[in-house]
Parts: structure tokens; sequence; C-alpha cells
């Protein structure tokens, strides 16, 4: 089975199911979670995943110029909106 190499989680709201558990169950190697403007990056070592500073699948990519587009609730508008940066619009 195919798995993804990150998953990434906006966290609108609190409680419910423990997430890392399910992508720990999947081997996810690499969880972020945007909550408050704030990314958490955890990376699966073992059977746990520990808090991280940097990615390890990408670690030159630098999360903050992308954390307004994933924070957008409104998929279509962040679409558009990054692909307009990108463009230099």
């Amino acid at each position: 089975m195919d798995r993804p190499d990150i998953a990434i989680e906006v966290v609108w709201t609190s409680g419910g199911i423990d997430k890392l558990e399910v992508y720990r169950g999947l081997r996810v190697p690499e969880v972020w979670f945007l909550r408050d403007g704030v990314l958490r990056l955890f990376v699966l070592e073992g059977e746990r995943y520990q808090q991280a500073e940097r990615s390890r699948i990408l670690p030159s990519f630098d999360p903050e110029p992308v954390l307004p587009y994933l924070a957008e609730p409104n998929q279509t508008r962040a679409v558009r909106a990054f692909r307009a940066a990108l463009r230099g619009e």
C-alpha cells in the first residue's frame, strides 16, 4: 500500500481523535499541524512521533511563506492566492 510522505493538518477545532495515532498506524513518516498560525512538525522515530524543528523530507523548505495559504479557510481562494504569489502578482 502506498502511503504519503507528509501529512498536513490544519486544525480548526480541538478535541476528537488522536491524529498522530492514526498517522502512526499508516506509518506516515512526517506530520505537520497548523493551529492558530503555528506550525508544528512531527517525525516518526521507531514507533513514536517526535517534534522536530525542520522537515526531514524537505530539509531546505521554509514553511513560513506558505503559512497564510494553509490557514485560509477557503481552499479555492488559498490555491488562487498561492498561484498568484508564485507568478509574482
